[in-house]
């Protein structure tokens, strides 16, 4: 992630055929699902270079109310070749708007302790993305 923003790889450009554009107190909900497909398009990015030095083998995407966003498997070196398992929930938070990100909707805690009973290697990130409502740009019509 870092890569991708010390590269200016971090634009989303939004066109829209509103002549009025969205009202600024809520585009905190709306900027959410595109922070989480460009984090997705980040990711996807990684995978598609062999030489990765994360390990990285496989990147997808997950539906709406699953309890992460993102599911990334990563190659471990070990005696029996198999895979390590992360779920990445994907928030993103306005930088600019004092109410966002103040009640994020987190995963419980139940949920992934019992991830963790059923597999002791599995991984939980909670990737917490902030962006400047302010900065986005609406083409008009």
């Amino acid at each position: 992630m870092q890569d991708a923003i010390t590269l200016g790889r971090n634009k989303i450009i939004i066109n829209t055929n509103l002549k009025l554009g969205l009202p600024m107190e809520n585009i905190n909900k709306i900027a959410g699902p595109f922070v989480e497909a460009w984090a997705v398009e980040i990711f996807h990015d990684v995978l598609a270079d062999n030489n990765n030095s994360y390990s990285l083998i496989n990147v997808e995407a997950k539906e709406r109310l699953y309890m992460a966003d993102v599911i990334l498997q990563f190659r471990k070196e070990r005696r029996v070749e198999s895979g390590i398992t992360a779920e990445v929930d994907v928030k993103a938070t306005a930088e600019d708007i004092p109410s966002s990100g103040k009640s994020p909707n987190i995963t419980s805690f139940q949920r992934i302790r019992s991830a963790y009973i059923e597999d002791p290697d599995y991984l939980f990130i909670i990737l917490s993305l902030r962006h400047w409502s302010s900065l986005i740009r609406f083409v008009t019509c």
